[in-house]
């Protein structure tokens, strides 16, 4: 079985689970519960099938935002690889802030560095 093949049926087991447990199930809410429970693959195929990477959660936090905060280089580079935005929650912090305030060297450096070359070769429509 393809990964396609198996990320459709994982999608399909979180909604079924989600319905029977009554929890928020818009596609966006299940990236954010696949974002920090690490599951990568199904983070890419929500982003692929539609899910808004820049969507905002409670405190305007993004996607982004969270895995900045746990650390989770991958999850970071999959959603900077589908245009994640470095914007700013309700208190003034963007994922770079998060990366700094939890001492998550690897992110932080990775942020920095795509989020500068960026800055130096356009307008920047991430920022």
């Amino acid at each position: 079985m393809d990964k396609t093949k198996i990320c459709t049926l994982l999608v399909g087991v979180i909604l079924f689970m989600a319905i029977f447990s009554k929890k928020d199930t818009t596609l966006e809410n299940l990236a954010l519960q696949a974002t920090l429970d690490n599951k990568l693959e199904t983070v890419k195929f929500l982003l692929v099938n539609g899910v808004d990477v820049n969507t905002k959660y409670e405190n305007n936090h993004t996607l982004l935002h969270n895995a900045a905060l746990d650390g989770n280089l991958a999850m970071v580079k999959i959603l900077v690889a589908h245009k994640a935005k470095l914007s700013k929650n309700e208190f003034g912090l963007n994922a770079i802030d998060s990366a700094k305030e939890n001492k998550t060297d690897a992110v932080l450096n990775y942020l920095t560095q795509h989020f500068n070359e960026i800055e130096n070769t356009s307008s920047n429509p991430h920022l």
